[in-house]
């Protein structure tokens, strides 16, 4: 993950660290290196721009499931130019928050690399297949079991 490319730490040794993570007179002793307060703001801000990058990727992935309630995606096509400029507009504005420095110094984001983009992939073909699979089985079975209980 992101903190251990960066030198980080498992995410075991930092419970009940809270109050002592954030104060910025303490040295922290974690995995035998001595964290100063500087050192843990730069993990943190790399994970937490790892997150965002997840969620955004992950809501695009919800968006192309979303286009439709029982055709698959790959029935009904992406031809929506109105959805597809949404995402990449998406795509931009993370991009933008994440190595723009006005805007990432704001936002207490950081630049990272192309790798940590591509670890929420597999959270989107979860999503992707997931619901694939359940409009697979509303059309194959119409009023059944699945159609009751996910049709939205």
């Amino acid at each position: 993950g992101i903190n251990a490319e960066y030198g980080g730490f498992p995410a075991n040794t930092l419970l009940g660290l809270s109050s002592d993570f954030n104060d910025e007179d303490k040295y922290l002793l974690i995995n035998d290196r001595v964290w100063d307060y500087d050192d843990r703001k730069v993990v943190l801000q790399r994970a937490q721009t790892g997150y965002f990058v997840t969620i955004v990727l992950s809501q695009i992935a919800d968006l192309c499931v979303s286009k439709t309630r029982k055709l698959s995606m790959f029935q009904q096509g992406m031809r929506n130019i109105v959805m597809i400029t949404g995402m990449v507009v998406m795509l931009t504005i993370a991009c933008a928050l994440t190595y723009i420095p006005p805007l990432n110094v704001g936002l207490g984001t950081v630049p990272i690399t192309f790798l940590h983009w591509l670890h929420p992939l597999p959270f989107a073909f979860l999503i992707f297949f997931y619901d694939e699979t359940r409009k697979y089985l509303i059309r194959r079975s119409p009023g059944g079991w699945v159609e009751t209980n996910t049709y939205y």
